[in-house]
């Protein structure tokens, strides 16, 4: 080989990473650990500038990738619970990140060459497509996002969630959220806000006539039955017989939780009507019935 063709050469890296989102640092860092040299493309000003992987980061394989991810990841609130509500017209039951420290600076440079380049844009890659090696994705694989960030002091979030330290709560939620369109609604808990909104489905989006800032709207305009609970603890009898403490531990939805003076609180709205709490209350320690026409879950399990 000649000196020039062995300049040549050495100019040429071993890959290119196309996206730094999730995936493509990922991969980058995948391919440097192995001793290849590899350069890191983002358009935006750092990776993660255009993130879309979502609020809440399910991180199984990261943790294969980097052992303590969980731990040292900067993350608002760590998902210790997952829950999946269903949505009626009047009722319910319930059943984005990115690293810097993958990222370091790099010179620009007129004309680059590898050996390998991995598109890493994105569902819609245009390099891909552009290369003719992908098709344009079809609307029945894409959904469309819409999201709500709710500021409430973090006091509150823990309170109404009933969270501790940096715990978390995810909601996953089908039927009437999405007003029959595929998709689902979804609702998470940050450090100090909620974000809350909906994914749909473009081709069904599209073959129903709907606007997805409408379908998130009336997703947001659902209530509960915030007058008149159905449910009441006799805390007395409770305290007196050991059901409340049971009621605590049996609750399926955890309905009911102890305040540090012994009492118990209840928060009806989470509730099932599954007749869990009443099969092992005491005599008179508890009160309960369906709550009133138009509230309360419609979708019963058991």
């Amino acid at each position: 080989m000649t000196s020039a063709a062995a300049q040549e050469d050495d100019e040429v890296f071993d890959a290119f990473v196309v996206g730094g989102g999730v995936a493509g640092t990922v991969c980058a860092y995948q391919l440097a650990s192995q001793g290849h040299e590899v350069v890191l493309i983002e358009r935006g000003d750092e990776p993660g500038a255009k993130n879309l992987s979502g609020g809440v980061f399910y991180c199984r394989v990261m943790e294969e990738v980097f052992p303590g991810f969980v731990e040292k990841a900067p993350v608002e609130r760590r998902i210790t619970r997952n829950i999946v509500s269903f949505l009626n017209e009047a009722s319910s039951v319930d059943i984005d990140y990115w690293d810097q420290r993958l990222h370091e600076p790099a010179n620009a440079v007129s004309v680059l060459r590898a050996r390998v380049v991995v598109c890493a844009d994105g569902v819609n890659s245009f390099l891909a497509r552009q290369a003719g090696v992908r098709d344009k994705e079809p609307m029945k694989n894409l959904a469309v996002g819409v999201k709500s960030v709710i500021r409430l002091p973090r006091a509150t979030i823990e309170d109404r969630f009933r969270l501790t330290e940096d715990d978390g709560v995810a909601y996953a939620i089908v039927g009437d959220a999405t007003q029959g369109c595929a998709g689902g609604g979804f609702l998470y808990t940050n450090t100090e806000s909620v974000s809350v909104g909906v994914v749909l489905r473009l081709d069904d989006l599209v073959a129903k006539g709907l606007r997805s800032s409408e379908v998130h709207d009336h997703f947001l305009a659902f209530t509960t039955d915030e007058e008149q609970s159905h449910i009441h603890v006799n805390q007395e009898i409770a305290r007196a017989t050991g059901t409340g403490r049971l009621l605590v531990r049996v609750c399926p939805a955890h309905v009911y939780s102890e305040e540090p003076d012994g009492t118990i609180s209840v928060e009806y709205a989470a509730c099932l009507e599954c007749g869990t709490c009443l099969a092992v209350a005491a005599p008179g320690a508890l009160t309960w019935h369906y709550p009133r026409g138009g509230y309360g879950v419609s979708f019963r399990e058991g």
